[in-house]
């Protein structure tokens, strides 16, 4: 019996599926890695096998993965690759990619922030806060970096006072930026996987968008830091910081997106787009604001005038 190399590709990648958080738990190297090869294979079976098939192996490999670590090594595990398996399930009901990618991305946020939030309530206990900061402190004076400050007009007081309002605020956001993370863990290997693995033509980066209810993740994100300021509500105000962190990361590329749609329109060569989106975007603060709320208010309005229905083909 001969074996063809798409029956022999099926088969290896169900086995990755079903074998790799194994191995990934027994030799201690789970890893982004890991979830990026495992939400690559899952994408794969799926259209391989079918979702039920893929998903059954899936849960089968997790389960495996507790075996050497234990229900308490659950925070060492990722999960990210189930948001790969819930973006085939929603497209195979009916829903549009951009639907589909939405719904994937924010249960990939929420599987990657889940974990980091046991490690954030401990780092911000007053006492091992303050320990932190007196590191964080030590090694800038031992690196001599306070008389470069001072040289510049920072004191060492001002200093100290604003390590102390923004070393909190980072501990508070780590959840955040895990799951941003995650977030793209899942949609880099998707569009990966659609360009590269059947050479699916994808809509143009000036055409990218997200539904419209998108807009919703930061209404609920600012109504819960807003009820936490005012309830002195801490847990409340921290998930409000969260959710719209997450958001602002989606609106975020959807202003890109915006801002290649209004370059491309003048006609400019796609050289100068790609260099003039990539410095607004990682250069200049101020206009990465200016984007992040660009793509917010496209979620409404769609500037661009996109139809709601417009397509690319099936993954």
């Amino acid at each position: 019996m001969v074996i063809s190399d798409k029956d022999a590709l099926r088969y290896v990648s169900g086995l990755i599926v079903l074998f790799l958080p194994l191995l990934a738990s027994l030799f201690d190297f789970w890893s982004w890695i890991v979830e990026v090869l495992l939400i690559f294979f899952v994408l794969f079976q799926t259209r391989s096998t079918g979702c039920r098939k893929t998903a059954i192996f899936l849960g089968i490999g997790y389960i495996l993965a507790f075996i050497p670590v234990g229900i308490s090594g659950i925070s060492l595990i990722g999960f990210a690759p189930w948001a790969g398996i819930l973006l085939v399930v929603i497209k195979e009901k009916g829903f549009s990619t951009s639907q589909s990618i939405f719904w994937s991305l924010l249960l990939a946020a929420l599987i990657g922030a889940l974990p980091v939030i046991p490690s954030v309530n401990q780092a911000l206990q007053p006492e091992n806060l303050e320990k932190n900061i007196v590191t964080v402190l030590q090694f800038y004076e031992q690196q001599g970096l306070f008389s470069a400050f001072q040289e510049q007009g920072i004191s060492i007081e001002q200093f100290e006072s604003t390590l102390r309002t923004m070393v909190p605020v980072y501990y508070q956001l780590m959840p955040a930026f895990a799951g941003i993370f995650a977030m793209l863990e899942v949609g880099l290997v998707y569009l990966f996987f659609r360009i590269f693995s059947f050479g699916n033509k994808l809509k143009p980066f000036s055409l990218w968008r997200m539904p419209w209810y998108a807009v919703w993740l930061a209404i609920i994100g600012i109504a819960a830091y807003l009820g936490g300021d005012y309830f002195a509500n801490s847990i409340l105000r921290i998930t409000g910081m969260n959710v719209m962190a997450v958001a602002a990361s989606i609106t975020s590329i959807i202003g890109l997106s915006c801002l290649a749609y209004l370059i491309k329109s003048l006609k400019f060569s796609h050289l100068l787009i790609w260099i003039i989106v990539i410095m607004v975007a990682f250069v200049s603060p101020f206009f990465f604001i200016c984007l992040i709320f660009t793509g917010l208010f496209d979620l409404v309005f769609n500037f661009r005038k996109i139809p709601e229905k417009m397509e690319e083909q099936k993954p």
